[in-house]
């Protein structure tokens, strides 16, 4: 369901992200009941971004439903507008704010039901369920790394504040300069300098996540993965 690169190829950009994760630098993020997830250079729609956290429920993802994993992509848009609606809505009604067929949305549903991620009504009609029952994410935190060109990484970090609940940019300490800072305090943005470890120079803007179809493309992502260690 999420496209990841099978092999990064061995930049110096490479290396300073291999550096900076050996580093540890987000555990401040990680309470008793969470754990992580490294995602290098997934595909999230809008290119590859360099490296994303996904911190997670460790009780919510032990209740994952194996019906999940048969989902397709246009399952979870179907998933992710009810998410959003926050009302029950029958089949002809999704049919005309989503534009698939109303034989597509009834298998989607069944789907969806049997996945445990949604409700139906005795009028057929279908709800989804409370966040806290279906998505076990609660940080999606990005990472562009880049080792000098701050405008290219400025520009790809606001992208990923789409599906993030925080976007970075990473830098050699070296490469930071009062010019750059100065315009990433005009973003919603944060940097991270590293050079024997990471220390964050500016705050990224924090969203409420799932705010996309790639918020829950990484939620159901890590679900598949650890139930696959399993």
């Amino acid at each position: 369901m999420l496209y990841v690169k099978p092999n990064q190829r061995r930049t110096s950009e490479y290396s300073l992200l291999q550096d900076f994760m050996r580093s540890n630098p987000l555990s401040s993020y990680i309470s008793e009941d969470e754990e992580y997830s490294l995602i290098e250079e997934p595909d999230t729609g809008l290119g590859f971004t360099d490296l994303v956290y996904v911190v997670w429920n460790k009780s919510a993802i032990a209740n994952w439903n194996s019906a999940r994993e048969s989902l397709t992509v246009n399952d979870i848009k179907v998933l992710h507008h009810l998410f959003l609606c926050r009302k029950y809505k029958s089949i002809s009604e999704l049919k005309i704010e989503l534009g698939f067929t109303s034989k597509f949305l009834s298998d989607s549903l069944v789907h969806l039901v049997d996945a445990g991620l949604i409700l139906k009504s005795r009028n057929e009609k279908y709800k989804c369920r409370k966040k806290s029952d279906i998505f076990f994410v609660n940080h999606i935190v990005s990472i562009e790394a880049k080792l000098h060109d701050w405008r290219r990484a400025l520009y790809q970090a606001s992208n990923n504040l789409i599906f993030s609940s925080e976007s970075y940019t990473l830098f050699p300490e070296s490469a930071i300069t009062t010019t750059m800072k100065n315009e990433y305090l005009k973003s919603d943005v944060g940097i991270i300098s590293y050079r024997d470890s990471a220390e964050i120079i500016q705050k990224s803007k924090r969203n409420t996540i799932p705010i996309s179809l790639t918020s829950w493309m990484f939620n159901e992502y890590v679900g598949r993965m650890q139930h696959a260690s399993k």
